[in-house]
């Protein structure tokens, strides 16, 4: 049976190897020993190596290999490039080397038949899934950094969150007669929570201790069409200036919470965006920088609110209770003051810091729920 036929290039051109009574003969040569002339390569190609050429055996040969048994280690001493370490394939020795020690230059020796790395599958697998996995490694790590937003996305997100406060108060009078409160009020909240909780400054629903007669909420931004509905005061906290009221989430438009920051890593630079209703003027926008932070603010009652926020956005009488939110959407303060000569904004703003009313706010909610 003829097993392959050499090409020109070997230098045998013509001879064939057949595989007779269970051995493999090369014309005019004889037996030939298959432990040390047949090797298979990595894509089961079937080699016979002869002082450093190849010769490969094509598809009429393949059906006839030989078992995997012949595929045994070349027992003679083999060369090693220099540096090549244990792993690294064993090279022929030289013609030369060999015709020296008395061995027939066509003696042959098994030679590495490794094909270069891009032609090794395993290898190509494994680099194109490290690569894939590299990559979703990297856009899960994206995906959790807080990424920044223009001010236009930041209004368009919740601009239809935050709400006017309109409110009415009982008239007061000192011992003379003479009125010192009384009349109406407008402000500025937030929704916190979506079964009807908004967040203000407890200036905006009670004065000198005493609180307002009505509330009225009004949803102008977004898609709420400038609906007005009541609220209620639930509490109002003026040693920090927090105040919570309620509405009918029934009643409301979709209620959409604007998502707490941590004021604690407020830093003097970053920019801030105020979104309020400064002079009654629904829903404007205000940009500008933090300027400070770690003020003591004063509250409406005498205490001291620590870790206030100075900010250069505009914050005008009407911007009280609205958010402070940063550049990832988050919000840091309630704009709560200003500090004027004029009684309008000269670039002075304050805000409570929101790591402070967030306890109160909580708390309040607590409250309230156990009570319903």
């Amino acid at each position: 049976m003829i097993i392959a036929t050499f090409a020109p290039s070997t230098g045998w051109a013509g001879r064939t190897i057949s595989f007779e009574s269970g051995q493999f003969l090369l014309e005019g040569h004889g037996p030939i020993a298959a432990t040390d002339v047949m090797e298979y390569d990595r894509q089961g190609h079937l080699v016979w190596a002869n002082a450093g050429t190849r010769a490969w055996i094509g598809a009429k040969a393949a059906a006839q290999r030989p078992s995997p048994r012949l595929q045994v280690a070349d027992a003679r001493p083999r060369a090693r490039r220099p540096g090549a370490g244990a792993g690294e394939p064993a090279v022929s020795a030289p013609a030369t080397a060999r015709a020296a020690t008395g061995e027939s230059p066509d003696a042959t020796v098994p030679v590495s038949t490794r094909p270069p790395w891009w032609r090794r599958p395993h290898i190509v697998i494994a680099l194109v899934a490290g690569g894939a996995l590299a990559a979703l490694l990297l856009a899960l790590g994206l995906a959790v950094l807080p990424s920044e937003l223009t001010p236009q996305e930041i209004y368009e997100r919740n601009v239809g969150s935050v709400v006017q406060i309109q409110t009415t108060f009982p008239e007061a009078f000192d011992a003379y007669g003479q009125p010192t409160g009384g009349g109406e009020g407008v402000g500025t909240g937030f929704v916190v929570a979506e079964d009807g909780y908004i967040v203000t400054n407890a200036h905006v629903v009670s004065e000198n201790g005493q609180a307002v007669n009505t509330v009225r909420v009004v949803f102008k931004g977004g898609e709420s069409g400038g609906r007005t509905i009541a609220g209620t005061v639930v509490s109002a906290d003026e040693s920090t200036d927090v105040a919570l009221i309620r509405v009918d989430p029934g009643q409301a438009p979709e209620l959409v919470p604007i998502p707490l920051g941590d004021s604690s890593k407020a830093t003097v630079g970053e920019v801030v965006v105020a979104i309020g209703n400064p002079f009654g003027l629904d829903s404007s926008l205000s940009l500008g920088v933090v300027s400070a932070t770690d003020r003591d603010l004063e509250s409406p009652s005498g205490a001291t609110i620590r870790g206030g926020i100075q900010t250069d956005a505009a914050i005008n009488p009407g911007s009280s209770g609205g958010p402070l939110i940063d550049s990832t959407g988050h919000v840091i303060g309630i704009n709560e003051q200003i500090d004027t000569f004029s009684g309008g904004n000269e670039g002075i703003g304050f805000a409570v810091p929101i790591n402070t009313a967030a306890d109160v706010i909580e708390q309040m909610m607590e409250a309230d729920r156990s009570a319903q």
